[in-house]
């Protein structure tokens, strides 16, 4: 029976799997790719988010653990839901900055069409 070896980084620790591979956008229709690339912007920042919530959820019996007055618990909750909030509010600016910018580049893009579109009509009136 054949064994499988773990390809692993040296010098990292116990055999770490290689990281994966990025998506390729070959082969992907143009009129699709936005879609495709937004979903990896928004899969980036949830999984950035996934992980620093995991952080701070494994830290905490340690942070608990060391709180000897219920004034150390409370400022050790505190620290806890702070940084809870700052996580996931630097996950919604995260999915608006990716997401708006490219609407008001699109909204900007509509507008100048539709100055085209309004100075054909004029001059085609005038004519």
């Amino acid at each position: 029976m054949k064994q499988s070896k773990q390809i692993g980084v040296t010098g990292v620790g116990p055999s770490m799997p290689l990281p994966l591979p990025a998506p390729q956008l070959e082969g992907i229709p143009e009129a699709v790719r936005p879609f495709v690339e937004m979903g990896m912007k928004l899969n980036s920042e949830f999984l950035e988010l996934c992980g620093h919530r995991a952080r701070a959820w494994l830290d905490w019996p340690d942070d608990y653990s060391s709180c000897k007055t219920t004034e150390d618990l409370t400022e050790a909750q505190n620290t806890y839901f702070t940084r809870m909030q700052h996580d996931y509010a630097h996950f919604l600016d995260g999915i608006l900055r990716d997401t708006m910018i490219e609407q008001e580049e699109f909204e900007e893009e509509v507008e100048e069409e539709e100055r085209q579109l309004e100075s054909g009509k004029s001059h085609r009136e005038a004519a």
